[in-house]
């Protein structure tokens, strides 16, 4: 059993280091693009919008893969 602690301590780690908190860095950035909208309505400079949604779309993209990781194992 020692052996199957030691590969599930591993994948745990690699997921962490791979996949990080999506959720949470997925919510912050969202919380950012709101406040970035508002800022770029009374500005009207939108380039920290647009990076904002391409960072959403990629740890969007991120979290997809990790779901899809986690369905292949169950």
């Amino acid at each position: 059993m020692a052996k199957i602690e030691k590969c599930g301590v591993e994948l745990l780690k690699w997921s962490r280091e791979h996949f990080g908190s999506v959720k949470k860095e997925l919510q912050l950035k969202r919380n950012m693009l709101a406040k970035a909208e508002i800022e770029a309505m009374q500005s009207r400079r939108n380039e920290c919008v647009r990076q904002l949604k391409l960072k959403i779309d990629t740890l969007m993209d991120k979290e997809n893969r990790m779901w899809l990781q986690r369905s292949k194992t169950h």
